[in-house]
C-alpha cells in the first residue's frame, strides 16, 4: 500500500479518536494534531503520506491551513483529505483547490475505502511525476552539462589560441630585438673597423712626418758641415795667404 502513516487535524477529541480507531483498522499509523499550527510542524517534521485536516479548525480554517500547506516546500507534495462534519455533505462534492477529497465524518466507515483508493492514485500520480521530473531533470543536467562541457571547451580553444598568438607574438618581437641588436653589432664592428683604420692612418703620417723631419735635420746637419768644412779651408787659404804676403815682404 502506497499510503502507510497519516496525519489527523481535528479539534474534537471524539471525532479523533473515531477517525484513528477506522484508519487504524485500515493498518495505517495515525499521528494526531488538534490545531492547524500542529498541523503545520508534524507535517513538516514526520512527512505523512497523507492529512486529514478538520474543516473547522479553531482559529484558523481546514481550507487555510491546506493553502500554507501547499505554500510550504516541505508539504506542499502531501495530499490533503477535507474532513466535514454532516451525513451527507461529503458525497458527491467537488474538492475545492489543493484538497484530493471531500470526506463528511459520519460516512467514515462507509467512503473511507474510496478516500483511500484516491489517495493511493493521487501518490502513484505524484511518484510517477517525480520519477518523470527526475527524468526530466536528469534529461536537463544532462544537456546543460554538454553545453557547458561544450562552451567549457570552446573557451579552452579560445583561451589556448590567445595564448598561442601572444607567444607568438612575443616571439617575433624577440626575433625583431635579436636582429636589430646584429645590425647594431655590424654598424658598430664598421666603426671599430672605421676608427682603427684612421687611428693607423694617423700613426702612420706621423712616422712618416717623424721620419721627414729627421731627414731634414740630417740634411741640415750634413750640409752645415760641409759649409762648417769649407770655411775652414778658406780661412786657412787666407792665413796662409797672409803668411805667404808677410814673406814676400821681410825678403825685400
Amino acid at each position: 500500500m502506497a499510503i502507510g502513516r497519516v496525519l489527523v487535524a481535528d479539534p474534537s477529541p471524539s471525532a479523533r479518536d473515531a477517525m484513528r480507531r477506522i484508519l487504524e483498522q485500515h493498518g495505517l499509523q495515525v499521528l494526531v494534531a488538534t490545531s492547524a499550527e500542529d498541523a503545520l510542524l508534524y507535517a513538516g517534521r514526520y512527512d505523512p503520506d497523507a492529512i486529514f485536516v478538520d474543516q473547522d479548525l479553531p482559529r484558523q480554517s481546514g481550507l487555510k491551513l491546506v493553502d500554507e500547506l501547499r505554500g510550504t516546500p516541505e508539504t506542499a507534495h502531501i495530499p490533503v483529505v477535507l474532513t466535514v462534519s454532516g451525513q451527507g455533505q461529503g458525497a458527491g462534492r467537488k474538492p475545492p483547490q489543493g484538497v484530493t477529497a471531500v470526506l463528511a465524518k459520519a460516512q467514515t466507515s462507509v467512503r473511507l475505502a474510496k478516500v483511500l483508493e484516491a489517495l493511493e492514485a493521487e501518490a502513484r500520480r505524484r511518484a510517477t511525476t517525480d520519477k518523470t521530473s527526475q527524468a526530466m531533470r536528469a534529461e536537463a543536467d544532462d544537456a546543460v552539462s554538454g553545453m557547458a562541457r561544450q562552451a567549457a571547451n570552446e573557451v579552452a580553444e579560445e583561451v589556448v589560441s590567445r595564448h598561442l598568438a601572444r607567444v607568438e607574438k612575443e616571439v617575433q618581437e624577440v626575433v625583431l630585438q635579436l636582429q636589430a641588436g646584429a645590425r647594431l653589432d655590424e654598424v658598430g664592428r664598421q666603426e671599430a673597423v672605421a676608427a682603427a683604420r684612421s687611428a693607423a692612418q694617423e700613426e702612420v703620417e706621423r712616422a712618416v712626418a717623424q721620419l721627414a723631419e729627421r731627414r731634414v735635420a740630417e740634411a741640415i746637419d750634413a750640409h752645415m758641415g760641409r759649409l762648417h768644412r769649407r770655411l775652414w779651408v778658406a780661412q786657412l787659404v787666407a792665413a796662409l795667404a797672409a803668411v805667404g804676403l808677410a814673406i814676400g815682404l821681410w825678403l825685400r
